[in-house]
């Protein structure tokens, strides 16, 4: 290792090499899979007229937003992720449940928008389980909200589908393992290097 040490070039060139190395395993056999991306629309049913009191609509924009919050929040819970597999026909073994959230990404995008990804090895399973996603959403928004008419006071609709390959480029694994391995050859060499007290 000592003699390693004292050719600094020998050492970043090997340490940038094996980086290198690992970044293209990594890119090609820890990554892949299929990302299912599709937008949910929050929509809120008007409210009775009020000469006195409107605002330009201000209030329901926040609380669509506020409800659009509550929406993407749903998917960060083992219990609405567990469901969603469960309505798209792939019921999660129980050792599973706690981790089902961190397949799916929602984040809300504008007052009435929010995108959720979802992760699969399949394509045919993120395609299905995007589906339930949106459907269960749906649903369960009906089911909240209700007015004094007992009418749901927000709605949510799906776009389509858009399925892409969640693979990491192998130029982006290379390079990102280049410059990870010339780092931590660098530093071998300059702790290596240090004078010792």
């Amino acid at each position: 290792m000592k003699r390693l040490l004292d050719h600094p070039s020998k050492t970043v060139i090997l340490a940038a090499g094996l980086g290198t190395l690992l970044g293209v395993l990594y890119a090609q056999f820890l990554t892949g899979g299929f990302k299912a991306t599709l937008a949910l629309t929050v929509d809120q049913r008007p409210g009775p007229k009020s000469a006195d009191f409107d605002y330009d609509g201000y209030y329901a924009v926040k609380a669509t937003e506020a409800f659009a919050d509550t929406v993407a929040a749903w998917y960060a819970t083992p219990a609405f992720a567990a469901e969603v597999y469960q309505a798209a026909g792939r019921p999660l073994p129980e050792n599973m449940v706690a981790s089902a959230p961190a397949r799916f990404r929602a984040k809300r995008v504008s007052p009435h928008m929010v995108v959720v990804r979802v992760s699969d090895r399949d394509k045919a399973a993120s395609q299905e389980i995007a589906a339930a996603a949106a459907q269960l959403a749906a649903t369960r928004t009906a089911a909240l909200h209700t007015d004094q008419d007992d009418e749901p006071r927000f709605g949510i609709r799906a776009s389509d589908l858009v399925i892409t390959p969640n693979a990491l480029p192998l130029a982006h694994g290379a390079l990102a393992g280049l410059l990870a391995g010339s780092f931590l050859g660098l530093l071998a060499v300059f702790i290596g290097r240090a004078p010792k007290e």
